[in-house]
């Protein structure tokens, strides 16, 4: 969970910034092949779904096929990331959730202060119920941010909705 908190939100990538064109350009390829991926499974559940409630009988199972794995390169002959929360994937999945939900496109790199990175973790944390040491935390470190020992307390964050009922309040 903080290696995401360090990649995404307080990390020299965040918001993108940091990161190259051709890096972003190569997670909107990762993200489409892992949503086809996702796609071809749930279509071959389904199929097998229907083949099991078709035929009660026991049949040999299909074997799956083993492709290579198709490993992006980008031009500096480094393999591109494919792990979902890596910086690159991630700030391009959010840039696809904000087009999707609000028809807003989201720059390609958001350049941030260190007062916001500060303000986002903040808010990050109050939700959901970190609480970290209070010292100046360098953002633009090449290593982690923040260590085991920054962790003061984890804290459960309740959210209630007491239901009011007029037919309970006048008995």
């Amino acid at each position: 969970m903080f290696g995401t908190l360090h990649l995404f939100f307080a990390g020299r990538n965040c918001c993108g910034a940091g990161l190259t064109e051709e890096e972003l350009n190569v997670a909107k390829v990762v993200l489409a092949a892992e949503k086809q991926r996702r796609k071809a499974e749930q279509e071959e559940s389904e199929s097998k779904e229907k083949e099991d409630s078709a035929s009660k009988k026991s049949s040999k199972g299909s074997k799956k096929k083993k492709g290579a794995s198709n490993a992006i390169r980008l031009s500096d002959g480094s393999r591109a990331p494919v792990d979902l929360v890596a910086a690159a994937n991630l700030w391009q999945r959010v840039r696809e959730m904000v087009q999707a939900k609000y028809d807003y496109d989201l720059p390609m790199q958001v350049e941030q202060s260190a007062r916001t990175k500060v303000r986002m973790l903040r808010s990050v944390c109050l939700k959901v119920g970190i609480q970290l040491a209070c010292r100046d935390y360098d953002f633009d470190a090449v290593g982690p941010i923040f260590t085991v020992d920054d962790v003061l307390d984890l804290y459960p964050v309740v959210k209630t909705n007491t239901p009011k009922s007029k037919d309970a309040l006048g008995a």
